[in-house]
């Protein structure tokens, strides 16, 4: 970048923007640059410069609540698995898994679910920064499901590495009394 005429003996400033290729390794490069002048050139050799390569993460957050469903003929109970990504990078490959009670298998499963006896688990191919994915699905109350029904959610796995395992997963707990009367926590 030309910078004008200079007078013998005065000086200049100015800034310079670097672009690093993200493929550049991580390394201390020094800066060489070249002056040009009437009387020739000079290259010299600058400050140096360290790359490093930060890698991608994606904290996902996950929530699972549940809220019991009475009606005549199919009662159940009501879970809505939620997932935040709390960046800084898009997640892909996202999985997670349900732990229902033994033997149980959950129905009206949201896209992207299935469920077997004792799972459910849904995938999701992205997730973006500061996003949710919302996935849903039913228990269905029987005659003799009296008690505790303990479900929990986590993540099984993602793409970049996730920096905070501690919100990777949560449980909710249903108190059933009868086909009538459950209380969800």
């Amino acid at each position: 970048m030309p910078l004008g005429d200079l007078d013998g003996g005065e000086s200049f400033s100015g800034s310079i923007t670097l672009r690093i290729d993200p493929e550049t390794p991580a390394g201390t490069f020094v800066l060489c640059y070249q002056l040009y002048a009437d009387g020739g050139e000079a290259t010299a050799d600058g400050p140096t410069i360290t790359v490093t390569n930060t890698p991608a993460e994606a904290d996902l957050e996950v929530r699972l609540s549940a809220q019991p469903q009475f009606g005549i003929l199919v009662p159940h109970r009501s879970y809505t698995l939620t997932t935040r990504n709390h960046g800084p990078d898009a997640a892909t490959g996202v999985t997670l898994t349900a732990t229902l009670p033994a033997g149980k298998t959950a129905t009206g499963l949201s896209t992207g679910c299935t469920s077997a006896p004792g799972t459910v688990t849904c995938t999701y191919e992205s997730i973006a920064d500061g996003a949710d994915a919302v996935s849903t699905f039913r228990l269905p109350i029987g005659l003799l499901d009296i008690g505790s029904v303990n479900v929990t959610a986590a993540r099984t796995s993602s793409s970049p590495n996730d920096p905070n395992a501690a919100n990777d997963s949560d449980g909710t707990t249903c108190a059933v009394l009868s086909i009538a009367l459950a209380d969800c926590a």
